[in-house]
């Protein structure tokens, strides 16, 4: 994991056939958790039997995606701490797993992109998509929002709806970015950027509070 540390994530392979999923995956790090780890990027798909069993048929119906990014401040949480969707037999829910931090929206935006390639396969229409989050997940969605409005190429007709809910955006006091750049390093005794990327992410959350 140590050479994609500080990277944009990307999907990391294809399976064939079946995979049984019947568990929660891992959580991303900074978690009070035991089962925090950087390979975290996962995707919870909810789909109504109905329409998973129409998918891919000459009578399928497509229907409406949304899209939830679960909260935490930016520092923490996970798609788990959600609750499961509430039962809709006209929509499907993916939900990612989100290594999230208060300047990146890389990570919801691969999960947004994996959708209008993939999400017809599960009998949703990538026309119909609504990308919503609480608290971080909110900031994630108005970033996005600001991307779309500015015709950014990585988010244009991603999405079509968007929704927001208690934003996490809190003012902080202005620092020197050269100096904590500075002092994160030191206290990891790295280096450069690039030696801070096979430091364990355990370390770098720890010099991260310190």
């Amino acid at each position: 994991m140590a050479i994609r540390k500080y990277s944009n994530p990307k999907v990391p392979f294809t399976l064939e056939g079946w995979v049984e999923a019947i568990e929660n995956g891992m959580v991303p790090p900074g978690n009070i958790n035991a089962n925090a780890t950087e390979d975290c990027l996962l995707l919870e798909v909810h789909i109504p039997k109905k329409v998973l069993k129409a998918a891919g048929t000459k009578n399928k119906e497509s229907v409406p995606v949304l899209v939830f990014i679960h909260g935490g401040g930016g520092v923490f949480g996970s798609k788990d701490g959600s609750g499961p969707p509430s039962s809709n037999p006209r929509a499907s829910w993916p939900r990612p797993n989100l290594p999230l931090t208060r300047t990146s929206s890389s990570s919801p935006s691969t999960t947004v992109s994996w959708d209008q390639d993939n999400i017809h396969l599960f009998g949703g229409s990538k026309d119909h998509v609504t990308i919503m989050g609480e608290s971080g997940g909110r900031s994630s969605v108005l970033r996005h929002l600001i991307a779309a409005g500015a015709k950014c190429k990585s988010t244009k007709k991603l999405f079509q709806q968007a929704i927001s809910q208690s934003p996490a955006d809190i003012p902080v006091a202005t620092s020197d970015p050269d100096e904590l750049y500075d002092r994160f390093l030191s206290i990891l005794k790295a280096d450069n950027l690039d030696a801070a990327k096979s430091i364990s992410s355990a370390a770098i959350i720890t010099a991260n509070i310190t």
